[in-house]
């Protein structure tokens, strides 16, 4: 079952991260690329604890196909860009728009039921194996740009071809997918869900804001990197989705080692290192000018790999906390918090456009953000709870249940 769930992530966040790179390829307003990002983001992402909490009531594996269906439509956008002077620039927006919201709702269906039954696969070794299957969705992401870039040139923007083999990906996880207890477990009710994270909610509001703000630069550098490496004078192949494979292969590179390092020597003391550190990487890689391309690549890899391994040890952080709510307390780490990080992409695609700040102004903004997660940081409690805490979480596993039982 983890090969499909690794598989779809893969598909979903591939085919749903190719918005920056269309939006440059069909030279889309910056600004009002931004907007349709952050709105269709925050809509999606916002209802994906919704999705978590339903998700608890059986529907894992219905979600898991559905969401990475709908996600698999962003690589369908290319003809959109081809057509975009006859159809004209209201109606293209538009559509662009629909399209992205219909991306992201498929992303916010797919990602807390795929990240429960991925973590729930083996208790003991709950990161390692969030950080694999989040490290399938960064390979995927990381791919994304130069995959749309070569597609949009082979075909000349008819991109809906690339819908064949995620259409593959769909059909194994509907074969593959089939959660072992589904039909013993019982639904559980949103009271008791939301009783749950209000008794948790000291253990995880520094975690939660600390998740917004790393998510929200990830989404800001993303969204402007062809134009940063662009801007810089690179090579055409590091514009066109070079760089930003290399920023986030990072995390793919980075997540498993520092997830079992998490998993020896705590958690938070591995979050706390990779903040300081990625905060360090982020403005060396963002202020130079041009650098030799081997280090580029490098700095890339490097500051990519520490921003982007935030997320599966904060989320490992959160289902700890709760693990019989594990899809909520996924929905909000890797849900909410991205729906309240979705003013990135339209505060840099704003600030792009401003003549005193241009690209690099733009980010080195973001980069603010980023410093002040550390502090913010420390406020995350210890892995182990205190004794207060234990009564806490004993309560929390002795939360009744809604009766009722769906079967898949």
């Amino acid at each position: 079952m983890f090969i499909s769930l690794a598989l779809a992530h893969t598909v979903v966040d591939c085919y749903g991260g190719v918005w920056p790179m269309f939006k440059k390829s069909a030279e889309l307003d910056l600004f009002w690329a931004g907007v349709i990002s952050t709105v269709a983001l925050f809509v999606g992402a916002g209802l994906q604890p919704l999705f978590g909490l339903w998700a608890d009531h059986g529907h894992q594996r219905r979600f898991v196909i559905i969401g990475t269906s709908l996600s698999a439509l962003g690589m369908g956008m290319g003809v959109v860009g081809v057509y975009q002077h006859q159809m004209g620039p209201t109606v293209t927006y538009a559509l662009l728009f629909g399209v992205m919201l219909l991306v992201r709702i498929g992303g916010a269906m797919y990602h807390p039921s795929g990240a429960s039954l991925a973590g729930n696969l083996s208790g003991a070794r709950r990161s390692t194996m969030l950080a694999t299957f989040i490290g399938a969705g960064m390979f995927g992401w990381a791919f994304s740009h130069g995959l749309f870039s070569k597609a949009d040139q082979w075909t000349g923007g008819h991109t809906y071809w690339l819908l064949i083999p995620a259409a593959g990906v769909v059909l194994l996880a509907a074969v593959w997918c089939r959660p072992a207890h589904a039909s013993e477990r019982k639904p559980v009710a949103l009271r008791d869900a939301l009783a749950t994270l209000v008794r948790l909610r000291r253990r995880l509001i520094a975690l939660f804001f600390v998740q917004m703000i790393v998510s929200a630069v990830m989404l800001g550098i993303i969204f402007l990197m062809p134009e940063l490496l662009e801007y810089k004078g690179y090579d055409a192949w590091l514009v066109n989705g070079g760089g930003t494979f290399f920023w986030i292969m990072g995390a793919v590179v980075f997540m498993i080692p520092a997830a079992q390092l998490a998993d020896k020597i705590g958690r938070r003391r591995v979050l706390l290192i990779i903040i300081a550190t990625g905060s360090a990487l982020y403005y060396v890689t963002v202020l130079p000018p041009q650098l030799p391309t081997p280090v580029l690549c490098l700095l890339l890899l490097a500051a990519g790999g520490c921003i982007a391994t935030t997320n599966p040890l904060g989320v490992s952080l959160g289902q700890q906390m709760a693990p019989h709510h594990a899809s909520v307390i996924s929905g909000v780490l890797m849900g909410l918090a991205w729906a309240c990080s979705a003013w990135a992409p339209a505060l840099v695609g704003y600030l792009g456009r401003a003549e005193n700040l241009h690209i690099v102004g733009a980010l080195c903004v973001m980069g603010v953000f980023m410093c002040a997660a550390l502090p913010i940081a420390l406020f995350i409690p210890a892995d182990e709870p205190t004794s207060d805490e234990h009564v806490e979480l004993e309560a929390d596993l002795a939360v009744p249940l809604s009766v009722g039982v769906e079967d898949e």
